[in-house]
């Protein structure tokens, strides 16, 4: 169920795969397999996220994020972590977006440990979009995005290559004063 929920998802079957995606994550609590249920709780905490339900995807998040810690998850803990940041940044409540810029870095460097490409990509990827309430320096966000080039290159994804692209674009127009 897991699996077709995903690919329902990523089909653009949204419906579909939420409606398999919630059966999987009732199945997971009743069975007590808290891993699973982890990851369901973050999957469906995107796709709440991705239809404007950001409320629902903090408290997916959170959930997510307190099950990793008590599963003693540092993979499991990044991936949601990152997950309720973006989602505590996309609310636009100020009160807080700092902690969701700590939360944000910490994701990061959990990432890194746990040397998970894809989950230090997209890390590196949300630091980069969130630049300016992180308070990157030029700097620092030259850094960020040379690692995330590198990182896209030895994993050979398109997918974060292009956004490295759309980053240098983004940063050169800047330079030239076009902010």
């Amino acid at each position: 169920r897991y699996n077709l929920g995903e690919v329902l998802r990523d089909q653009g079957r949204i419906d579909e795969a939420r409606k398999i995606l919630q059966e999987a994550l009732q199945v997971a609590c009743k069975s007590h397999y808290r891993q699973q249920e982890m990851d369901l709780e973050n999957i469906l905490g995107e796709m709440d996220l991705a239809q404007g339900n950001t409320e629902g995807a903090i408290a997916r998040h959170q959930h997510a994020v307190a099950m990793a810690d008590e599963l003693d998850d540092l993979f499991g803990e990044s991936w949601s972590m990152r997950n309720l940041a973006v989602a505590l940044l996309e609310s636009g409540k100020k009160a807080q977006s700092a902690e969701a810029c700590r939360m944000l870095v910490k994701a990061l460097e959990l990432a890194r440990q746990v040397r998970q490409p894809e989950n230090t990509m997209e890390s590196l990827n949300m630091v980069l979009k969130y630049r300016r309430k992180l308070g990157l320096n030029n700097s620092d966000h030259e850094k960020f995005l040379q690692e995330l080039e590198e990182l896209a290159r030895k994993y050979n994804s398109q997918k974060y290559l292009d956004l490295c692209r759309c980053y240098q674009k983004k940063a050169a127009g800047r330079v030239s004063g076009n902010d």
